[in-house]
């Protein structure tokens, strides 16, 4: 991991990060070896990820986030990527909020995440409404990857391997932070629609939700 200007400070266990704007490059790659401490598959898997915060002056902050992975050799679900999804009522960054578990599983993918959050550009224009001190966001997801017909077979079950090759999946939508009372507003609540998705793996996904966060600091 890499997080050039990240600002830190105290020591040990007692260690803080700062609020300075940083970008973050992750690179994770495994091996895998057959026979080799009970291991069962040789696979080579590597994984890229790239966050970039861009100042727009008054307009706000917009946070972009891209990945790319890919798995090399045969291997069973569990080795491969599946397209993460997220079934609760609650956001979870890099997630899909409106995708079943296991509707896409990948072997290469890109993933893309764009997340623009107006602090009070538009709301605090507004008479009344800027009284609640609340934050607008916009935001919009989307993930291309394949799956080779190799591991299709390799994983025959009752599940339904699928990728999202023949079109990109993607959601969208808008939202409002910084929800509370007085100094305490660690809320936030988005609305989020989807594209063009019918689920394989489960019950009919929704075409629209609504999912709550909670900031993890003060």
């Amino acid at each position: 991991a890499y997080t050039p200007t990240r600002f830190e400070y105290g020591f040990g266990v007692e260690q803080k990060m700062g609020k300075s704007i940083y970008p973050s490059l992750v690179v994770n790659y495994k091996r895998g070896y057959k026979n080799f401490l009970g291991g069962d598959f040789n696979y080579d898997k590597i994984q890229i990820k790239y966050s970039q915060p861009i100042v727009l002056g008054k307009i706000g902050i917009l946070i972009t986030t891209a990945e790319v992975g890919k798995t090399f050799g045969t291997v069973p679900i569990t080795l491969l990527s599946a397209v993460p999804a997220n079934q609760t009522y609650w956001l979870t960054k890099n997630t899909f909020s409106l995708m079943n578990y296991y509707d896409y599983v990948t072997d290469t993918y890109v993933y893309g995440d764009f997340e623009h959050h107006f602090d009070g550009f538009i709301l605090n224009r507004i008479p009344l409404i800027n009284r609640l001190k609340l934050r607008s966001v916009l935001s919009f997801k989307g993930v291309y990857g394949t799956i080779s017909d190799a591991n299709r077979a390799i994983n025959r079950s009752n599940i339904t391997y699928a990728a999202p090759s023949d079109q990109l999946y993607y959601e969208y939508g808008f939202g409002f932070e910084n929800i509370g009372y007085k100094d305490i507003r660690p809320l936030r609540v988005d609305f989020l629609w989807r594209g063009e998705h019918v689920s394989v793996n489960g019950l009919p996904s929704p075409k629209f939700a609504i999912r709550i966060g909670i900031k993890a600091g003060f």
